[in-house]
């Protein structure tokens, strides 16, 4: 099995996720965060994103802010694409009968939404969100999949684009691939020791492949 990250590691979709950050917070009064720290917390549950950029927010003001950030993000989502090549890519492990699953930061009607644009419903035996389960690093989400699925976790490997997907999978006892053309930067990644990094999508491709292969 193969459980991928979705932002940033399927779907092009950083950009829209800090520029619709930075919109929710300054709406909600507060300074807007520069654009690398919007991207830092791309894979964190909602929740644990606002209180890393403005901490004290009370949970009232937290709300609020949480219906900006939806508003500007759906108004932006259209936008979004697959990486080049990954929904052909995806749909070829599907029908090499891969067991493929996500494991997002994304809510559970913004996932919905994203797999319907993107034409990828059927692709995926499973998706777990944050506000289904908890929020990235805690392994949670792996291991509601690896039951769901009744797959062991030696049999996986996460594949994701921050320091929260790996250290998320190396808790749930996975193995992890992390991609370089994300959220995250090369030694944010390296800290958390990553068996494989990748610095493409056509680089992925290759990789999981050969993975599947042996």
């Amino acid at each position: 099995m193969v459980i991928f990250d979705w932002d940033g590691t399927i779907s092009d979709s950083i950009s829209v996720i800090a520029l619709s950050i930075m919109a929710a917070c300054e709406k909600a009064g507060f300074p807007p965060p520069p654009p690398e720290n919007a991207r830092h917390i791309i894979g964190l549950g909602l929740k644990e994103s606002f209180d890393y950029l403005c901490p004290g927010m009370e949970f009232e003001r937290f709300k609020k802010t949480a219906l900006h950030y939806r508003d500007e993000f759906i108004e932006r989502e259209k936008t979004i694409q697959l990486f080049s090549g990954m929904k052909e890519f995806l749909e070829d492990l599907h029908a090499r009968n891969v067991i493929l699953a996500v494991a997002t930061g994304k809510s559970r009607s913004g996932m919905d939404r994203a797999l319907i644009q993107s034409g990828t419903s059927a692709i995926f035996q499973y998706t777990r969100c944050a506000d289904e389960s908890m929020a990235k690093p805690d392994p949670a989400m792996l291991w509601e999949i690896l039951s769901h699925l009744r797959v062991e976790s030696d049999e996986c490997i996460m594949v994701g684009d921050t320091s929260f997907d790996v250290e998320m999978a190396h808790r749930a006892g996975m193995e992890a691939v992390a991609v370089l053309y994300g959220a995250h930067g090369k030694e944010t990644l390296e800290e958390q020791n990553p068996e494989f990094m990748v610095h493409s999508p056509q680089e992925l491709f290759g990789l999981i492949h050969r993975l599947i292969k042996n």
